[in-house]
């Protein structure tokens, strides 16, 4: 069974007080001491429980237990089988070190002989080890002594009677007490649980058959479960990271509540993970530091010192064969057992133990039966003296199998004190833990005294093939004062070492030792030399040493973190017993959906009972999802990027998964799942960045474009210096003439990188001074990637999650039907109150009445009034629609202005709704409305006063034409400022073949004499204006929306924002309240000007560009990045067409991405992104109007006019068939009304 994570569950259901990330010496004591103290604790394991009965008995079921793995050769066997045997990188080139290490519950207690051996004063007297661990010493290791109750062995068996007698062969040896932690007589263990008495079946390296053996999980365990820790088995963990709740702040998919935070996510893979505010590792010295190395690569802050000071404990392993002495080194079957008397069986594996004054220890051993003896003999070890010795080992292994002789053989192993400077580190190819043994200055004197026990044994040696063979690693994460000798303090706390930086103020007030809040390591990781002896006792007492700590400080940070929870809690408590009383139960369920008192239990308590701690974390139901393969090329910010992503469909199961009444191509769970994977960007990091949280929805849909089909990327990106990113992508599916851009659309990923932290302070200070990184590009899917991708898909629904993917682009490219609705929308719009304003009505010289609204500013500060600027504000909006004075929007430009002090006219002339003509060109806007205004201004603040003007679209070439036609001085113009538009008006390439294409002309034709088209279905306009309304409504366009009036007017006109990027109630507002009708007199003279690409008569004459000496004045042009109606080009060739002609003045020129037409000015971020330039621009022009003089170089002019060039005109293959739809409508037309059209 496999561990699963994601459900149906809430994924708060998934949150802990601690994890504990292994189950041996170490993490058992701290999951046992948390659990006690009252914490919500989860002990995962990578193995599974093992029963006395599981383990194996014989060769066969030991080889099926076994996992081999090797950086070059991969690895071979069950990721749960007990024995995990590890070769370094060199196995079979310098043959140089082996490991044996456990998995399963209990971890090396299950397999190991149980030997508890007090710590010698040697390794204690390291100058290397920490000695704050010697002031409670003692009373760990007593507190360790009895939980763990070692025994001591109540007689001698055969093989400790033969060491007994040739003990004289170790040089100045002395004799060492043997405890072990094995029952010799039936009882309890220190939880409670009931043990059989030991039958000395010499079978302890394989697992203990009987039940007799104190692993952990008989004690440390089975007291953490008692009270209260859960287990979960089989469940590998991959790396850790920090929680990072701006992230998930502005991820809309995922819910967050603030008493839920945890500090630190535990991954089970890229994508699933727990979460805790304390996370303990104790994944042995090879699984904790793998962690640790993974959790680097992405993003987490460590010492350089990780992975050095490694101990094997000076671990040697040596076989003696053939011997005559009465050795009795075999391990006996269950069918052997009842035939021998307990006092001739071979005892428990070890019994006895010498050390030599040299400093090494050699204890001999019983070999397991279900171990292979011929792997023994000769295919990891070779034989002393060399000879027949691999024959030997077919013939006596005949021997044993036959029972023709007694088996006299047993192990030999030895320990001592290494140097402890081997070396763990991850492979680069294989992301497998690869290991450096230490020197061993031990080794020649180990191997002499080897040859002289067998010599007096009389038997064939069998020594290792590899320098060391060890199963008492030790170090790795070894505990030291700082970061620079080690990776924790002696405490277990993991070292932040970029001190000095500012992420490390979050994480600790010590500036010399900062650490990483709630990480912890607690296993034989930290101890950081030889011990010299059996590990086991030490490990156990550094445990209870770090638990101590551990429980403090986790119980200090929960009072706090419950004191803040309640506090938060209060105030929503207080008003509803106002309103229902004391019904805390009410309140409770009201406010948080959960029982008052049960929250309050699980909060003081912090447990939760399980009622069957054991066995693998299942889900309640399976889990019916599908993981895709997704790779993607493409460059960002100019530079090639790669992406390669895990998509796990249906990562979280919703309860209506199973639901049969959703529409054809509505969004399903299946098509919405998490993300794992990674970026390669080698420009930006050398190294990987990877995806630690990732969300994606294949289907998802904005209320606002209910037609248009999203395929969301929401991705938070590491790398291993700590930099930080949020990738945001966005495929984005138009219904737009059938899917003609069906495939570009679908296999290219829109994407913005923006860099949300820096990296840590070691890596790179040049990369801190050039600020945070934003990037934006394109990254696509080939026709093989996708291939591959199909190839690829697992899961037992993915038949179903490509027929529902194909299914919802059926429903947007073909059927055409919207997700959600906007027609019914609420009634009630909420306005936000605008100061008074004056009301100027005014006639043109031609007759024609229009107005203009006057705002005075009002701002006060201190009492007193603020001086207002020198220069009112005349802002020309673009045709038909409001763009400046927004009443459902809390910031909108006249708001703005008025708050920085400036006084507003806003220009209602005859494109205005509220002032429409049925005949009129945009040159009489220019010739008359705006010459007016600006005449009314001068009446009120005399004929010497300076107007800023800011104009958006049609306003922005009614002024050109205004001020290069001579129609007003620019003497009274203090700046301009153009919101998409210019003296050029460049078109996108969609609206300028539509433009090219007779329908203006057919247009006009159909409406007659009366030019102004009611928007709205209930007015009376007659049936030419119900035509026009139908026509429009068929015609292709970007963007679609629900609503009818929003059709019309994009159909017409072309779409006038991205609907994104506006507030529904603007949406709404602007259509259905600010723009009843649409003026269309001046479309033929708009349609002239879009073709020449640039601001002419009512005629088509070029008579305004001729004369550029009459804009001296300061210029800023302002486009959106997201073109919609018009280009950029725009605003380019106009700021060089004033660099070139008036280089005495500043001009500006800015792009804001994101943003396409009307929506730089009405967009909801408008006030964020777009007003700031304007603002900036009108406080330049007055500073340089009180003295700033403008230096003049024409050759700059020229010369950076020939550095930007527009984009060539580009025609995509697709528009031969718009091209051909248009003309089909025009046909169609034609035969309908006949010479009813006038073509002009």
């Amino acid at each position: 069974m496999k561990c699963s994570i994601l459900n149906e569950r809430s994924r708060s259901g998934y949150d802990y007080d601690a994890i504990v990330v292994g189950s041996g010496y170490g993490g058992s004591v701290a999951a046992c001491r948390l659990s006690q103290a009252g914490l919500k604790v989860c002990l995962l394991e990578k193995g599974k429980k093992w029963e006395a009965e599981d383990f194996p008995t014989n060769t066969f079921q030991a080889m099926l237990a076994t996992r081999v793995e090797t950086p070059n050769l991969g690895c071979y066997g069950s990721k749960s089988a007990l024995f995990q045997v590890g070769f370094d990188d060199k196995i079979f080139k310098q043959e140089d070190s082996l490991a044996l290490v456990c998995s399963g519950l209990g971890g090396g207690s299950l397999i190991n002989a149980g030997v508890m051996a007090p710590t010698p004063m040697r390794a204690r007297r390291d100058s290397r080890w920490p000695k704050e661990w010697e002031g409670s010493w003692s009373s760990c290791q007593a507190r360790a002594t009895r939980i763990l109750q070692p025994e001591t062995i109540p007689h001698q068996f055969a093989n400790a009677k033969v060491m007994r007698d040739i003990a004289g062969e170790i040089e100045e040896r002395t004799l060492d007490p043997i405890q072990l932690s094995v029952k010799f007589n039936q009882g309890e263990s220190s939880a409670g649980l009931q043990q059989n008495a030991c039958m000395a079946c010499g079978n302890c390296l394989s697992g203990c058959p009987y039940n007799a053996k104190g692993s952990t999980d008989k004690n440390y365990l089975a007291l953490a479960i008692k009270a209260g820790c859960e287990v979960k088995t089989e469940c590998q963990i991959r790396f850790i990271v920090e929680s990072f709740d701006e992230y998930l702040q502005s991820c809309s998919c995922i819910s967050m509540d603030k008493r839920l935070k945890k500090r630190w996510r535990v991954h089970i893979d890229e994508m699933q993970y727990l979460s805790s505010d304390f996370v303990v590792l104790s994944a042995g010295v090879l699984g904790t530091a793998e962690i640790l190395f993974q959790s680097r690569k992405r993003g987490l802050g460590l010492s350089e010192t990780l992975g050095l000071g490694l101990s094997c404990n000076g671990n040697n392993v040596a076989y003696v064969a053939g011997s005559t002495a009465p050795l009795n080194g075999y391990g006996l079957n269950k069918e052997e057992l009842p035939n021998i008397a307990k006092a001739h069986r071979p005892g428990p594996t070890i019994t006895t133990s010498y050390t030599s004054s040299l400093g090494f220890t050699i204890q001999s051993g019983v070999l397991p039966a279900a171990y292979p003896y011929l792997l023994f003999k000769g295919l990891v070890t070779y034989g002393w003296p060399q000879g027949y010795w691999f024959l030997h080992g077919i013939i006596d292994k005949f021997k044993h199998l036959a029972k023709t002789s007694d088996s006299q053989a047993m192990i030999l192993n030895m320990m001592g004190f290494d140097s402890g400077d081997g070396k763990l580190s991850l492979h680069n190819r294989t992301d497998r833990i690869q290991f450096c043994p230490p020197q061993d200055p031990l080794l020649p004197h180990k191997t002499k005294a080897f040859q002289k026990l067998a010599n007096r044994l009389g038997g064939i040696l069998f020594m290792s093939r590899f320098r060391s063979t060890s199963v008492h690693l030790l170090g790795g994460c070894n505990a030291a004062q700082d970061p620079s000798t080690g990776v924790t303090n002696p405490s277990g706390q993991v070292f932040y070492p970029y001190s000095n930086s500012s992420k490390s103020q979050t994480i600790s007030s010590k500036s010399e030792s900062a650490v990483h809040s709630g990480l912890y390591v607690c296993d034989a990781s930290l101890i950081p030399c030889a011990v010299g002896l059996n590990p086991s006792l030490t490990i156990a007492t550094v445990a209870e040493y770090v638990s101590s700590i551990l429980v403090v400080d986790a119980l200090k940070f929960k009072t706090s973190m419950e004191s803040q929870f309640f506090d938060q809690i209060q105030t929503p408590i207080d008003g509803f017993i106002k309103k229902h009383g004391k019904d805390t139960k009410f309140i409770a369920k009201t406010v948080y959906g959960k029982d008052m008192h049960g929250l309050h239990n699980s909060v003081s308590n912090g447990i939760i009972k399980t009622p069957e701690a054991y066995g693998s974390m299942q889900m309640q139901r399976e889990v019916k999802g599908t993981t895709v393969r997704e790779t993607m090329n493409g460059k960002l910010g100019g530079m090639p990027c790669t992406l390669y992503l895990i998509l796990q469909m249906n990562a979280w199961v919703s309860r209506d998964f199973e639901c049969t009444n959703r529409g054809f191509g509505d969004n399903h769970p299946l098509l919405r799942g998490r993300v794992g994977g990674y970026m390669q960007m080698k420009c930006l990091h050398k190294e990987n960045l990877f995806i630690v949280d990732g969300t994606v929805n294949m289907c998802w849909s904005n209320p606002r474009t209910p037609f248009t089909q999203y395929m969301h990327y929401h991705l938070l990106l590491s790398s291993a210096s700590g930099a930080r990113y949020i990738f945001e992508g966005k495929k984005t599916m138009h219904p737009f003439l059938f899917g003609s851009f069906g495939w570009t659309e679908s296999t290219t990923l829109h994407v913005n990188l923006r860099q949300i932290s820096q990296s840590h302070q070691n890596y790179r200070e040049s990369y801190h001074n050039a600020g945070l990184v934003e990037l934006e590009g394109d990254l696509r899917v080939s026709a093989i990637g996708l291939l591959k991708s199909l190839i690829t898909l697992r899961g037992n629904n993915k038949g179903k999650f490509v027929s529902l993917l194909i299914q919802s682009l059926i429903r947007t490219y073909i059927l055409q039907r919207p997700r959600g609705d906007l027609s019914n929308f609420y009634g009630s719009i909420k306005k936000y109150t605008y100061p008074c304003h004056a009301l100027h009505e005014i006639t043109a010289v031609d007759g024609f009445p229009f107005s203009c609204k006057q705002w005075k500013c009002t701002l006060k500060c201190n009492g007193s009034d603020c001086p207002t600027k020198d220069y009112p504000v005349l802002l020309l909006n673009g045709h038909s629609t409001e763009s400046f004075c927004l009443p459902t929007e809390p910031r909108d430009l006249v708001r703005t202005l008025l708050d920085e002090g400036y006084e507003v006219w806003l220009l209602q002339g005859r494109i205005h709704p509220l002032h429409s003509s049925n005949k009129f060109t945009i040159e009489d806007i220019a010739r008359h409305d705006i010459p007016a205004a600006m005449t009314r201004i001068a009446e009120i603040h005399g004929p010497d006063m300076k107007v800023h003007v800011i104009a958006h679209c049609v306003g922005g070439l009614a002024i050109h034409m205004s001020l290069l036609g001579g129609y007003i001085s620019t003497g009274n113009v203090a700046s301009l400022v153009c919101t998409n538009s210019s003296m050029f008006f460049k078109v996108t390439t969609s609206a300028f073949i539509k433009l090219m294409l007779p329908l203006i002309p057919i247009s006009m034709a159909i409406l007659g004499e009366k030019t102004i088209l009611q928007l709205s279905e209930n007015s009376k306009g007659g049936w030419r204006h119900k035509l026009l309304k139908s026509i429009a409504k068929t015609i292709p366009r970007t963007e679609r929306c629900t609503l009818d009036e929003c059709k019309i007017f994009s159909g017409l006109f072309g779409s006038p924002f991205w609907h994104d990027n506006i507030s529904t109630t603007l949406h709404h507002w602007l259509y259905r309240e600010a723009m009843p009708h649409l003026p269309m007199a001046d479309f033929p003279h708009l349609r002239s000007i879009c073709i020449a690409g640039h601001i002419v008569d009512s005629k088509g004459n070029n008579s305004f560009l001729i004369h550029p000496e009459r804009m001296p004045l300061p210029t800023t042009y302002i486009s959106g990045g997201r073109s919609l109606l018009v280009t950029p080009n725009v605003s380019l060739l106009a700021n060089q067409f004033m660099k070139l002609h008036q280089p005495d003045f500043h001009h500006e020129r800015v792009v804001v991405e994101g943003f396409g037409h009307s929506d730089l000015l009405i967009g909801k971020n408008s006030h964020k992104h777009v007003f700031p330039h304007i603002l900036s621009h009108l406080k330049r022009a007055e500073d340089c109007s009180q003295g700033c003089e403008h230096v003049k170089d024409p050759s700059y002019a020229q010369a950076f006019i020939s550095w930007e060039r527009s984009p060539p005109f580009r025609v995509s293959y697709h528009l031969a068939l718009y091209i051909f739809l248009a003309f089909f409508l025009v046909h169609v037309l034609a035969l309908v009304f006949g010479s009813t059209f006038s073509f002009h």
